[in-house]
Protein backbone atom coordinates (compact mmCIF):
# COMPACT_ATOMS: atom_id res chain seq x y z
CA UNK A 1 0.00 0.00 0.00
CA UNK A 2 1.72 3.56 -1.14
CA UNK A 3 2.02 6.12 1.49
CA UNK A 4 0.89 9.21 -0.51
CA UNK A 5 1.36 11.24 2.10
CA UNK A 6 4.97 10.50 3.00
CA UNK A 7 5.71 9.36 -0.92
CA UNK A 8 3.39 11.54 -3.32
CA UNK A 9 3.11 10.21 -6.63
CA UNK A 10 4.27 12.40 -9.12
CA UNK A 11 1.47 13.02 -12.19
CA UNK A 12 3.23 11.24 -15.00
CA UNK A 13 4.55 7.86 -12.51
CA UNK A 14 0.44 8.18 -11.48
CA UNK A 15 -0.54 8.08 -15.46
CA UNK A 16 1.84 5.68 -16.33
CA UNK A 17 0.29 3.07 -13.73
CA UNK A 18 -3.09 4.09 -14.72
CA UNK A 19 -1.72 3.18 -18.63
CA UNK A 20 -0.21 -0.05 -17.25
CA UNK A 21 -3.08 -1.49 -15.47
CA UNK A 22 -5.81 -0.69 -17.99
CA UNK A 23 -3.61 -2.10 -20.71
CA UNK A 24 -3.14 -5.11 -17.82
CA UNK A 25 -7.03 -5.20 -18.16
CA UNK A 26 -7.63 -5.32 -21.76
CA UNK A 27 -8.23 -1.85 -22.62
CA UNK A 28 -6.56 0.29 -25.48
CA UNK A 29 -4.65 3.21 -23.77
CA UNK A 30 -3.66 6.62 -26.05
CA UNK A 31 -2.09 9.97 -24.49
CA UNK A 32 -0.19 12.25 -26.08
CA UNK A 33 3.39 12.82 -25.16
CA UNK A 34 4.90 16.34 -24.52
CA UNK A 35 7.87 16.58 -26.56
CA UNK A 36 11.11 19.07 -26.42
CA UNK A 37 12.08 20.87 -29.62
CA UNK A 38 14.29 23.27 -29.97
CA UNK A 39 12.89 26.60 -32.15
CA UNK A 40 14.94 27.12 -35.05
CA UNK A 41 14.01 30.81 -34.65
CA UNK A 42 15.52 31.33 -31.19
CA UNK A 43 17.74 28.39 -30.57
CA UNK A 44 15.53 27.90 -27.07
CA UNK A 45 14.06 24.68 -26.55
CA UNK A 46 10.63 24.85 -26.89
CA UNK A 47 7.79 22.06 -25.22
CA UNK A 48 4.82 21.46 -27.96
CA UNK A 49 2.06 19.51 -26.73
CA UNK A 50 -1.76 18.94 -28.00
CA UNK A 51 -4.13 21.27 -27.44
CA UNK A 52 -4.18 22.74 -24.51
CA UNK A 53 -7.17 20.83 -21.96
CA UNK A 54 -7.24 17.63 -23.85
CA UNK A 55 -7.77 14.79 -21.46
CA UNK A 56 -4.55 13.17 -20.43
CA UNK A 57 -5.69 9.72 -21.43
CA UNK A 58 -7.98 8.30 -23.25
CA UNK A 59 -9.12 4.51 -22.99
CA UNK A 60 -11.32 2.14 -24.59
CA UNK A 61 -12.83 -1.67 -24.11
CA UNK A 62 -15.61 -3.10 -25.84
CA UNK A 63 -18.39 -0.45 -26.35
CA UNK A 64 -16.52 2.12 -23.80
CA UNK A 65 -14.18 5.17 -23.55
CA UNK A 66 -13.17 7.01 -21.17
CA UNK A 67 -11.50 10.43 -20.87
CA UNK A 68 -9.21 10.84 -17.66
CA UNK A 69 -7.61 14.04 -17.08
CA UNK A 70 -4.85 12.42 -14.41
CA UNK A 71 -3.81 15.12 -11.92
CA UNK A 72 -2.05 14.24 -8.14
CA UNK A 73 -3.73 14.35 -5.22
CA UNK A 74 -3.53 18.10 -4.94
CA UNK A 75 -3.38 19.07 -8.99
CA UNK A 76 -5.94 21.68 -10.07
CA UNK A 77 -7.60 21.15 -13.25
CA UNK A 78 -6.87 24.02 -15.26
CA UNK A 79 -9.74 26.14 -17.08
CA UNK A 80 -9.30 24.76 -20.19
CA UNK A 81 -8.83 21.04 -19.08
CA UNK A 82 -12.75 22.03 -16.99
CA UNK A 83 -13.91 23.68 -20.61
CA UNK A 84 -12.64 20.24 -22.30
CA UNK A 85 -14.53 18.20 -19.39
CA UNK A 86 -17.79 19.92 -19.74
CA UNK A 87 -17.60 19.34 -23.31
CA UNK A 88 -17.09 15.82 -23.40
CA UNK A 89 -19.82 15.12 -20.54
CA UNK A 90 -22.19 17.40 -22.79
CA UNK A 91 -21.58 14.71 -25.78
CA UNK A 92 -22.22 12.41 -23.75
CA UNK A 93 -19.08 10.79 -23.12
CA UNK A 94 -17.68 9.54 -20.01
CA UNK A 95 -15.25 12.21 -18.67
CA UNK A 96 -13.60 12.16 -15.17
CA UNK A 97 -10.25 13.47 -13.23
CA UNK A 98 -8.62 10.66 -11.54
CA UNK A 99 -5.95 11.18 -9.05
CA UNK A 100 -3.25 8.48 -7.01
CA UNK A 101 -6.14 8.63 -3.87
CA UNK A 102 -8.93 7.20 -6.06
CA UNK A 103 -7.04 4.04 -7.05
CA UNK A 104 -9.59 1.74 -5.70
CA UNK A 105 -12.13 3.04 -7.65
CA UNK A 106 -10.26 3.19 -10.84
CA UNK A 107 -9.22 -0.29 -10.18
CA UNK A 108 -12.89 -1.21 -10.02
CA UNK A 109 -13.97 0.82 -13.41
CA UNK A 110 -11.21 -1.09 -15.12
CA UNK A 111 -11.51 -3.94 -13.81
CA UNK A 112 -15.92 -3.92 -14.41
CA UNK A 113 -15.60 -3.66 -18.54
CA UNK A 114 -15.44 -6.79 -20.25
CA UNK A 115 -15.11 -7.85 -23.86
CA UNK A 116 -12.69 -6.47 -26.14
Amino acid sequence: MREDKLDPESEASFQKRVKETAEWFGWMTFSIRQSTIVSAKTGKRVSVVTKAGWPDVVLGKGARVLFREIKTDTGKVSPAQQKWGDLLLRAGCDWDVWRPRDWNEIERTLGAVSGG
